[in-house]
């Protein structure tokens, strides 16, 4: 039981982090920030490969 509770608490935390990967590029797409920079942004703040960031920059990136 304490196993599905740990991974209930995970999965949380991982839409907690997406939720927040999501807002901080809605909110620079507001400020007319570039693409790239952007990029770089939540590279750094969410400690994200290159890959991965570029994923979340497709996936809301609208």
């Amino acid at each position: 039981m304490c196993e599905v509770a740990e991974a209930l608490v995970q999965m949380g935390k991982e839409q907690g982090i997406e939720q927040g990967i999501k807002s901080v590029i809605e909110t620079y797409k507001e400020f007319n920030t570039k693409k790239d920079d952007i990029l770089l942004k939540i590279s750094e703040k969410f400690n994200l490969d290159a890959q991965k960031a570029q994923y979340y920059m497709d996936k809301y990136w609208q």
